[in-house]
């Protein structure tokens, strides 16, 4: 038997200079061995070296994000473009890159992802999971900050 993970990737993204942009989101459905190492797995999935995980909730479900640690240092896509995902505490949080969905047992453990693919475009319906569009900006006191729209 296989675990099944989601995959979520932003496609085709044109930010015009001062505007809004556009954006496409890919998604899709992998099957690993049930014995496979999973690091190394989200390693080959992700395409890097170093994984965060970050999670939240799904329609009610906990769901573990996994996403490319290094992803802004690498410089493959424009900064302000993301994938944003509401945390367990509620806060908006942005992602750069492709993330991996899984499930998570109450050892720590890996399990497939427990969620639908028809319960992620739910989540992406009610804007639980969204692409986002990031501008520095000027605080009051001076300081640069970013925002998330």
């Amino acid at each position: 038997m296989a675990k099944r993970f989601i995959i979520l990737k932003i496609d085709n993204v044109s930010v015009p200079v001062g505007g809004m942009g556009t954006a496409t989101l890919g998604m899709s459905t992998v099957e690993v061995p049930q014995n496979a190492p999973f690091l190394e797995a989200a390693y080959q999935l992700l395409g890097c070296e170093m994984v965060d995980v970050l999670p939240v909730l799904i329609n009610g479900k906990k769901v573990d994000v996994w996403f490319d640690q290094d992803f802004l240092a690498k410089g493959t896509m424009p900064m302000q473009t993301s994938l944003v995902f509401t945390n367990i505490g509620g806060n908006e949080v942005p992602i750069f890159g492709k993330v991996l969905l899984a499930g998570t047992d109450d050892e720590g453990g890996t399990l497939s992802v427990g969620v639908s693919s028809d319960e992620i475009r739910h989540a992406i319906a009610a804007h639980q999971i969204r692409v986002g569009h990031m501008e520095k900006v000027v605080k009051p006191d001076g300081q640069l900050g970013i925002l998330i729209s």
